[in-house]
């Protein structure tokens, strides 16, 4: 599971090669020479709902329509919550046991970035809710 950890998340890497970065040049945002102004939600349960197994990817791709008719183009997502029992953590988590991954989780960063690419969105993504 560690592998397909890495390889997923080498792949994402790799496929925005093509997008411009944003950067931050004298205290403000930029992207490539342009300034860069944003719209932006917590979508912190992206993967989640894009996951095959567990979520509902026709109301993933409704809402990141909805979202980008609105001008919405900057996404806060949290990758992966950490395994628990508490009543108070997201579940379901992506190491739900140490070194072990939810590939399901995994899937669904992948096909949500993946959509928001396809709308010019950035994310900003947040490994841990602990």
């Amino acid at each position: 599971m560690k592998k397909a950890f890495i390889l997923i998340l080498i792949g994402t890497l790799f496929s925005c090669n093509g997008v411009k970065r944003i950067s931050i040049v004298d205290g403000h945002f930029k992207k490539g020479n342009e300034p860069y102004y944003y719209i932006g939600a917590n979508y912190w349960y992206g993967p989640i709902i894009a996951s095959e197994k567990l979520g509902n990817r026709t109301r993933l791709i409704k809402e990141l329509d909805l979202m980008d008719s609105l001008g919405i183009d900057n996404l806060r997502i949290l990758v992966g919550a950490e395994g628990g029992k508490e009543d108070f953590q997201v579940k379901p988590a992506l190491q739900y046991e140490q070194g072990k991954y939810n590939e399901d989780l995994l899937d669904g960063l992948d096909f949500l970035l993946n959509e928001m690419r396809k709308r010019k969105m950035y994310a900003v993504l947040y490994l841990n809710n602990n």
